[in-house]
């Protein structure tokens, strides 16, 4: 498996398992102070271990720059209009994404992620931090499908930010990848 922080340390496997959905390989692993989470050949997310405390810190900074840049579109193009509260984030891996989402965003907003596999998600809970609380949620769903029972109950505006974060080992979800997913968005 790869690594962003390279060494000779060996690598200590915490959860090796297959998915109940996909049957795809689920690997949570740790060297070098930093734990992966990987899913068939793809690494979906990596944490670095803080020293003292074990926490996971993100570890992969363009993950925050990429965060910020949704927050601040969401932010302008909402600028007019009342704010819309709510972000979604669809295809979970590690949780790294929702648990920053959940950090910038104001008070009174809230993060629901949405993934495909149960493991992940017990995953990025259990091993990535992930803190579900009222204002951070998350539930086992196929995101095609999520997407549109959303737009079909709530219309237009419910989600501020949308971010469409569901790879497998072949490039965007197929449920995604087509049109309807992105229009129901």
């Amino acid at each position: 498996f790869f690594f962003s922080g390279m060494g000779d340390d060996s690598m200590r496997v915490l959860l090796s398992q297959r998915t109940t959905v996909t049957a795809a390989p689920l690997v949570v692993s740790e060297r070098n102070g930093r734990r992966a989470l990987h899913l068939g050949k793809l690494m979906q997310s990596e944490v670095r271990l803080d020293a003292a405390t074990h926490a996971p810190m993100l570890t992969q900074e363009w993950e925050l720059i990429q965060v910020m840049v949704l927050v601040s579109y969401g932010w302008l193009s909402t600028k007019h209009v009342q704010p819309a509260t709510h972000a979604l984030v669809v295809g979970l891996g590690g949780g790294n994404l929702q648990s920053t989402l959940h950090a910038l965003l104001p008070s009174d907003s809230c993060v629901h992620g949405v993934e495909l596999e149960p493991e992940v998600l017990a995953a990025a809970t259990r091993y990535f931090g992930l803190d579900l609380n009222e204002r951070c949620t998350a539930e086992v769903a196929e995101g095609g499908e999520f997407l549109k029972r959303a737009a079909a109950a709530e219309g237009q505006g419910l989600y501020g930010v949308i971010v469409l974060d569901c790879f497998t080992d072949e490039g965007l979800a197929d449920s995604i990848a087509g049109g309807t997913a992105l229009k129901n968005a």
